[in-house]
């Protein structure tokens, strides 16, 4: 396949990616795979991000790919001169229809972070690290990462 973006649908090239990840294909098969979600991640639903991981051991969602993908994302995002928090006025972009690509993925991976956030086996370091990944300027509002946040913790106390 081409390496560019719209050349194949996302919603297949995270099929690919949950096949690579059943067969055991090569680290740099499924870091191809990656690279091309993340080209276009601002595509992408909350239900092609929730991955499992596939082990007998413990039934839990595989964040590694998301970061990584979400990864890709940023780095393309700020090589081809992503809108910067300078470019464009707050009132502007609240008041816009349609988002821009980074801020579409910042709503999605707070959709992200609320859906795995109950799952114990997620350690804090990850679930940080996938937060603070996407830059702060990104976020329209903070209340889907609050939530996020809250629901990571009251699982954590109860656990």
């Amino acid at each position: 396949m081409p390496l560019q973006k719209g050349v194949a649908l996302t919603k297949f090239l995270f099929g690919l990616l949950r096949t690579t990840m059943i067969l055991k294909a090569s680290p740099s098969c499924m870091s191809n795979l990656e690279r091309r979600i993340g080209m276009q991640l601002d595509q992408a639903t909350l239900e092609d991000l929730l991955m499992p991981t596939f082990s007998y051991s413990m039934e839990t969602l595989n964040v590694d790919h998301v970061q990584r993908i979400l990864e890709h994302f940023l780095a393309m995002d700020q090589a081809t001169g992503g809108v910067s928090p300078c470019l464009v006025e707050d009132e502007h972009m609240m008041g816009s229809t349609s988002l821009t690509p980074l801020a579409t993925v910042s709503k999605l991976i707070d959709r992200y972070l609320a859906e795995v956030a109950p799952d114990v086996n997620l350690k804090l370091p990850k679930f940080q690290s996938l937060a603070a990944a996407v830059p702060d300027y990104a976020w329209p509002l903070d209340d889907g990462l609050h939530r996020a946040i809250d629901i990571y913790l009251k699982v954590s106390i109860e656990s």
